[in-house]
């Protein structure tokens, strides 16, 4: 199915934008005084960070969660995007002439996964009629890094586009196959996309599936004394409501490491989801209920942030 390229192609526009200021920060000082260690090229690009404002870098920052999210609803569409991998070849004298505009044209269909975390591979699949490559590039969901290279192998394979310029038979490969899906878990508060925690599940490489409610057997709680502040999910025998979650998947290795990360009273258990699913995900000890303050009523942990802000 045709995917809509224009937000991926915006977002990677952004890689030389508001994230300069974080390299000018990393390497600035270093550049400034020792400016002639560095490529001019690179000098340049690093240097421009000093000059973005901080309502720049702010309001860069803020365009490039959202297109972020557009990217990601659109990968959750597709098994996988394919786009061309440069949109031409660019000789020595060009890229002499103009690095810059030459890096530039070359990072359109794949630059814009620095911000996505999601994996990308090359794949040369043909030659031009003037005898010059031509490859396609295969970008997957975040934490499904393997599952690419199944695909790539056998579309190699029937390119018949062979190794380098000779184009030398390809070896046979052993065949690769994708992992298992792993784990599908249920986060209810500050691992929540855009809210304080959730770095911790794209560090892991989780992928973000959709956003949901629990079957109506729960009560809410917000846990005092907590920073930052977390919610506790608590099933009862009545009078149970439905919570929203979001359902993440990761590998079974990632969720380990994940519960290594989890205090008490909160722990990872089994969710009932709206439908009848079921999922990993946090629950919360239900002696923590005693001392904290029941939002069951306002559905979710988004909702009771809003309601604090009103």
């Amino acid at each position: 199915m045709p995917v809509d390229f224009t937000p991926f192609a915006a977002l990677g526009d952004l890689l030389y934008g508001p994230s300069v200021v974080e390299r000018y920060l990393a390497v600035g000082s270093f550049i400034e005084a020792q400016p002639e260690t560095v490529l001019p090229v690179t000098r340049a690009i690093i240097m421009g960070g000093k000059q973005l404002t901080p309502r720049q870098s702010v309001e860069g920052a803020r365009r490039i969660a959202s297109l972020r999210a557009t990217c990601l609803r659109a990968l959750d569409a597709v098994d996988v995007l394919v786009t061309p991998t440069i949109p031409g070849p660019q000789t020595i004298a060009e890229d002499a002439a103009d690095p810059r505009g030459v890096n530039d044209r070359n990072g359109i269909y794949t630059r814009f996964v620095n911000y996505l975390g999601c994996p990308v591979l090359s794949v040369p699949v043909s030659f031009r009629t003037d005898g010059l490559p031509f490859g396609v590039s295969l970008v997957g969901r975040s934490g499904h890094d393997r599952s690419l290279a199944p695909l790539a192998n056998k579309l190699h394979a029937l390119s018949q586009a062979g190794m380098g310029r000779q184009r030398h038979p390809v070896p046979a490969l052993p065949e690769l196959t994708a992992p298992s899906q792993g784990a599908r878990v249920a986060v209810v508060g500050a691992h929540m996309q855009g809210l304080a925690l959730n770095g911790q599940l794209l560090e892991l490489g989780a992928r973000y599936v959709k956003t949901t409610r629990t079957a109506p057997e729960y009560r809410f709680y917000v846990l005092p004394g907590t920073q930052p502040e977390r919610p506790g999910l608590v099933r009862v025998h009545s009078e149970g409501a439905a919570i929203e979650v979001e359902v993440w998947d990761m590998s079974w290795a990632a969720l380990g490491a994940l519960m290594g990360k989890v205090p008490a009273p909160l722990a990872i258990g089994t969710l009932s989801l709206e439908g009848g699913e079921s999922v990993k995900g946090f629950l919360c000890e239900s002696y923590a209920a005693q001392c904290a303050r029941d939002v069951s009523a306002l559905g979710g942990f988004r909702n009771y942030l809003k309601s604090k802000t009103q």
